[in-house]
């Protein structure tokens, strides 16, 4: 039962605060965290909610926790709603460019997962031969590509989401302040995640490595840089606020973090960590 504790929309900025105004690690970080993320775009999922309820479990996940109470955050995939979830899971060839990272923010807004395969390189025996910065294949569609960023979102937006009239002004087509933003995020991080440093991973089973994040976050923003660098392929858990996953995490792990990433048997918190292990293993 709630409390009748509800969320003004003051509760959405702190959280937004909260989860995107803190600076990463200055070993990683050259910039200021002026990162935009698209004016923390992709840090909350559509239809997010907040309030405060009667805990369920001491050993809830919970960002608030205030006497018997506990923050529940929800959105339209978690809430009842009627949002389509893909059968099979979407294939994403990207970099930490501009239209990779507008991309991974939609995902992180649906809370959708994907298959992702840098494009920093080739995958000649997936037929992708970086002829396009950004792809997304949709096998649920009968395999359906899209190569531009901004049909990308539409698609999702409508296919998986609530309509292109959810998305965040920011992200819509032809949106100038958009652009020079995200222009000016990838200038401040040097173009890193956005060339190869490595010519591994050519056999690497994407399904077993996982990379749990969500766009608005500098410190998932660093750890993909040295992923997509590495050339890795991996599976990205977008765990946004308001996502179920972030619970899913918390269960497994004992508490919620985020980037988390798993290789494997590992699995390890913190960027900083994150970066080392992919930078010795490639």
């Amino acid at each position: 039962m709630q409390s009748g504790h509800s969320a003004a929309p003051r509760s959405r900025y702190v959280l937004l605060w909260y989860s995107a105004a803190r600076l990463p690690d200055t070993r990683h970080a050259r910039s200021p965290r002026v990162l935009y993320r698209q004016q923390s775009s992709g840090a909350l999922v559509d239809g997010y909610s907040f309030s405060l309820e009667k805990q369920r479990s001491d050993n809830a996940y919970a960002v608030l926790k205030a006497g018997p109470y506990a923050s529940a955050e929800r959105g339209s995939r978690t809430s009842g709603g009627v949002l389509k979830s893909p059968e099979q899971m979407l294939v994403l060839f990207a970099k930490m460019d501009g239209p990779g990272r507008k991309v991974r923010e939609a995902l992180s807004i649906l809370d959708l997962d994907c298959v992702v395969y840098p494009s920093t390189r080739s995958w000649p025996g997936l037929g992708y031969n970086r002829q396009h910065a950004v792809l997304l294949r949709d096998p649920n569609a009968g395999g359906k590509e899209l190569v531009d960023a901004d049909d990308i979102v539409e698609y999702l937006f409508e296919t998986y989401g609530s309509g292109v009239e959810a998305m965040p002004w920011v992200m819509k087509r032809g949106n100038g302040v958009g652009r020079v933003l995200m222009a000016l995020a990838i200038w401040l991080r040097g173009g890193r995640g956005c060339a190869t440093t490595s010519s591994g991973a050519e056999d690497q089973d994407p399904l077993t490595v996982e990379f749990w994040a969500y766009e608005a976050s500098p410190f998932c923003g660093v750890a993909a840089e040295a992923i997509y660098a590495a050339g890795l392929p991996h599976v990205l858990r977008t765990v946004a606020r308001g996502s179920s996953k972030r619970d899913a995490l918390f269960e497994a792990e004992g508490h919620f973090q985020a980037p988390y990433f798993v290789d494997g048997s590992v699995g390890m918190f913190e960027s900083a960590a994150i970066i080392e292990y992919v930078e010795s293993r490639s």
